[in-house]
């Protein structure tokens, strides 16, 4: 169920986002909680109306909204031309509209606009059973510094980049992708891996994997060599991506990940475990 459970919610926009970064004055607090199938959402307010929202980096929007919300709250939209795929080649018209007020964590944004898709939350709620009515996507963390810590079950926003104590690792990600997507070397092959919350397990394409007789795939981000447990299916709709896996949740919880926008640059730090005193 897990290995195809993030192929519902991984879906790729075919249009570009903008990068311009936003400044804050105070840090944001998103308080986090984890689902059985180890997927992320939080409480936010979409016009004075209190939901639950899924976190997913494999969205490249800012924030998408559920057809049945919009229609709830009777927020006009207008249809594009862009559309939506999930990994299954399955596609979805995207729809575009403004939302007067959002509130993620403490920070408030006014007339922002939103994406939506007919039905296609809507299914994915369904299958997980979960009531969420919107996801926050890739396209509103790139503008933060970032850091995020399973552990404490906190997504934390910053105007200035946060203080490192333990570092693990350090690795550049994609300047120009719509995606949270870090250059790793597998088997002395150069690929690139998408860092995706919305799929709470990794896994490899079954394309590049066939060649591998592993589960196990040991490989160097930045200047580490790690191992990832991925399991194998077929991500061809990643390759207009120019990726071949995804880095999920099981990986992503081990580690305190700090995501710089200035310098395209993330840093997993390892968690301290305080011990308790007898």
């Amino acid at each position: 169920m897990l290995s195809k459970l993030f192929t519902l919610i991984l879906t790729f926009s075919l249009f570009q986002n903008s990068t311009s970064l936003i400044s804050k004055t105070t840090p944001n607090v998103i308080e986090i909680e984890k689902s059985d199938y180890g997927l992320i959402f939080t409480n936010i307010t979409v016009n004075g109306q209190k939901i639950k929202a899924m976190i997913d980096f494999g969205d490249p929007n800012v924030i998408q909204l559920s057809s049945t919300l919009v229609k709830d709250q009777n927020i006009s939209v207008i249809k594009t031309k862009a559309i939506a795929k999930d990994i299954y080649g399955n596609s979805f018209e995207i729809n575009r509209g403004t939302a007067k007020e959002i509130i993620i964590g403490q920070w408030k944004e006014n007339n922002i606009e939103f994406s939506s898709s007919p039905g296609e939350m809507e299914g994915v709620a369904k299958q997980i059973n979960s009531d969420f009515k919107a996801v926050i996507g890739w396209g509103y963390f790139s503008k933060y510094y970032t850091v995020i810590n399973y552990g404490t079950n906190k997504f934390e926003l910053f105007e200035q980049k946060s203080s490192i104590q333990n570092e693990f690792l350090k690795t550049p990600y994609k300047k120009n992708s719509n995606y949270l997507s870090v250059p790793v070397t597998i088997q002395n092959q150069n690929v690139n891996l998408i860092i995706d919350t919305g799929s709470p397990v990794s896994v490899i394409d079954s394309t590049f994997y066939k060649d591998l007789d592993t589960d196990n795939f040991n490989m160097k981000i930045g200047t580490k060599n790690v191992t990832l447990k991925m399991v194998s299916q077929d991500l061809s709709v990643l390759k207009q991506l120019n990726a071949v896996g995804i880095i999920g949740g099981d990986f992503i919880g081990k580690y305190k990940i700090h995501i710089d926008p200035f310098e395209h640059e993330l840093t997993f730090e390892n968690i301290s475990v305080v011990k308790k005193e007898k």
